[in-house]
């Protein structure tokens, strides 16, 4: 299944393809936590620095603490905890949840003068209650355009952003700190860990998914990209050899194709040329050696019955009167090979009665071969429509050919079955099997499958091919169906036909 090139296409685009989508996800899904962490530290830093830039007294930051927890409570994973100490590391207020761990250590406060600043304030001012800060005296001070300025701090320590891992959540804490407190305020990260697990978890669904969609988009791709090998293929899978006159076509074919099927119909019409010189020397030559032939077959009939009886000039004359009949044997096989070749092989159909055909074949099989043995089934009546002429060579040389194949004093076994539409005749003879690499040969002209015995065994080697060659004509075929050690069978298909009573209809009726 790998070897296939469509296949290949479609897992190559496939991985690729889901290799950038995989990529993708993953990048996202690294963006959605980054920009999640950024949002709770911008947002933890909101509030902190809104707390830390304006003076509070002690209540407050419960205060603070329960406003968090009462406008966030609707809001899944916003949960938060909070502490506040001063610069000496006195707890000041403490959540009930707290978790030790999230604070961090600011840098130290500079002893530079700093404090609040408001306009029209001119008195000190005094720190927290509780706190060890010094009073300082506010300077007066104005905007341009005569507002007042903001209440602040002069000195903002901070921001450091720590993570808190506990046996059930994390937390992402954020210090502030000023010239006298120090705040610490975190925000549970279960929200966003459940945001990127549900992302998570979408991306492990939809990626399957995706990658099938991208499988058969993939497959789609290449079918449309070997459509023109495609239209290749099946027209050289049904260019035969009375069809090579048969092109392909390049309407719509691709440039990248277009020279590739210009080749294939050159080397086509090349071998048409080539296969119709070929055949037409091959039926010239075989009717011009018909009549010199013939001509010499009369002369030597003529000479045996001239020479005196059993006299060597008798036996001699014979002998080559034998080898006359042989040629004239192999012209007439050549002439019928190339008509069939050319699509010319004349088919006279008649109704005939097959199974009578058979019959006789063995009867003079009988004669001929006394020391084989038929073993035929119970007869059938068979009729279908044929060339009698044709037909009755056919099988008289699977007969011949069984007989010659087969070892002395053996059995030929011949078998006649119908089905719906065709007859099925089956011939078998006990023999040498045939090699397994000439079973693809034995129906090659001129070929013996044992070139050592090709001269003690008559024929040239045209008998099988000549036959399947008038099957073929008769819209049937001849294969070998088994050949092994015990036994070699030849099977010949042929139509009922449509004019002529099915004997299986008949009998089922």
């Amino acid at each position: 299944m790998f070897h296939s090139f469509r296949l290949k296409i479609a897992l190559l685009s496939g991985c690729l393809s889901g290799a950038v989508l995989l990529a993708f996800g993953l990048a996202f899904l690294s963006i959605i936590k980054h920009v999640g962490h950024h949002r709770i530290e911008s947002e933890l830093l909101a509030m902190a620095d809104a707390q830390i830039r304006i003076p509070h007294p002690p209540p407050h930051w419960s205060l603070f603490d329960n406003s968090l927890q009462t406008f966030y409570e609707n809001q899944t994973g916003k949960q938060f905890m909070m502490q506040v100490r001063d610069n000496q590391g006195q707890v000041l207020y403490t959540s009930s949840n707290w978790v030790d761990g999230l604070t961090a250590d600011l840098p130290p406060v500079s002893n530079a003068p700093s404090g609040p600043v408001a306009l029209g304030m001119g008195g000190p001012f005094e720190p927290f209650p509780g706190s060890n800060a010094p009073p300082h005296r506010m300077p007066n001070m104005a905007l341009p355009n005569g507002l007042p300025p903001p209440f602040s701090f002069g000195q903002i320590r901070g921001p450091l952003f720590t993570t808190l891992q506990t046996p059930s959540d994390q937390w992402r804490g954020v210090t502030l700190g000023n010239q006298w407190i120090v705040l610490t305020l975190g925000m549970n990260l279960s929200g966003l860990t459940a945001e990127i697990r549900h992302f998570r978890t979408a991306l492990a669904i939809a990626m399957p998914l995706a990658f099938l969609f991208l499988l058969a988009g993939g497959w789609m791709l290449a079918q449309l990209t070997l459509r023109p090998i495609n239209v290749i293929a099946r027209t050289t899978e049904s260019t035969h050899a009375n069809s090579l006159d048969r092109r392909i076509p390049d309407t719509h074919a691709d440039r990248e194709f277009q020279r590739l099927i210009r080749i294939i119909n050159n080397m086509l019409e090349r071998l048409d040329r080539s296969f119709e010189q070929a055949v037409r020397f091959s039926a010239d030559a075989a009717h011009e050696l018909k009549t010199p032939l013939t001509i010499l077959q009369a002369q030597l009939e003529r000479n045996i019955q001239q020479a005196e009886r059993n006299s060597p000039e008798q036996r001699a004359y014979a002998e080559l009167l034998e080898e006359v009949q042989r040629l004239k044997s192999i012209v007439r096989n050549l002439l019928l090979l190339s008509q069939a070749d050319s699509g010319r092989l004349a088919i006279h159909r008649t109704p005939l009665d097959f199974t009578a055909m058979i019959r006789d074949l063995c009867d003079d099989l009988a004669l001929w071969a006394p020391d084989r043995k038929v073993v035929a089934p119970v007869w059938i009546p068979v009729t279908i429509q044929g060339d009698a002429d044709l037909l009755r060579q056919a099988l008289t040389n699977l007969f011949t050919n069984a007989v010659k194949f087969s070892r002395p004093d053996s059995a030929i076994y011949v078998d006649i079955r119908v089905d719906p539409n065709h007859v099925i005749f089956r011939i078998s003879n006990e023999g040498h099997p045939i090699p397994a690499e000439a079973r693809d040969r034995v129906f090659e002209r001129f070929y013996r499958v044992d070139q050592a015995h090709s001269r003690q065994i008559e024929g040239v080697g045209l008998g099988l091919s000549l036959a399947r060659e008038i099957a073929r004509a008769h819209q049937g075929d001849l294969v070998l169906a088994q050949s092994n050690a015990e036994i070699t069978t030849f099977e010949l298909t042929l139509p009922l036909g449509t004019l002529f009573e099915n004997p299986i209809r008949k009998n089922t009726d």
